[in-house]
């Protein structure tokens, strides 16, 4: 997870942000996302789950796809044919989501949340 604190001259802080993923590009053009998020791995492990969201008539964004026995949607499968991906400890995670999980960035209809 990235901090960002925006000070002004008063010294108070004026917007604090946190940003736990990135786009960037691979060595070979493709676009990936960098994953960051602190957690304490002496303890945890932090994963990844992707899921599809889409809009209903009024605009509003929802999780969608597969339910499990319980009535909860499923995260999508990588290429592994696993519902998480394990994050790596002490330094950022680079996945491409369309080679992964098959999702395109220019997918008009649908969106992905992780």
């Amino acid at each position: 997870m990235k901090v960002s604190l925006n000070s002004i001259s008063n010294k108070k802080t004026a917007n604090v942000q946190f940003e736990g993923y990135k786009p960037v590009k691979s060595d070979t053009g493709n676009r990936e996302y960098e994953f960051n998020y602190v957690y304490d791995d002496s303890k945890k492990d932090c994963y990844l789950e992707v899921f599809l969201l889409d809009k209903d008539k009024n605009g509003n964004w929802f999780v969608t796809g597969q339910e499990d026995m319980f009535g909860n949607i499923k995260p999508l499968l990588n290429s592994n044919n696993e519902q998480e991906i394990l994050l790596n400890k002490g330094r950022a995670t680079k996945i491409n989501l369309a080679k992964e999980f098959g999702l395109r960035p220019d997918q008009p209809d649908r969106k992905s949340v992780v």
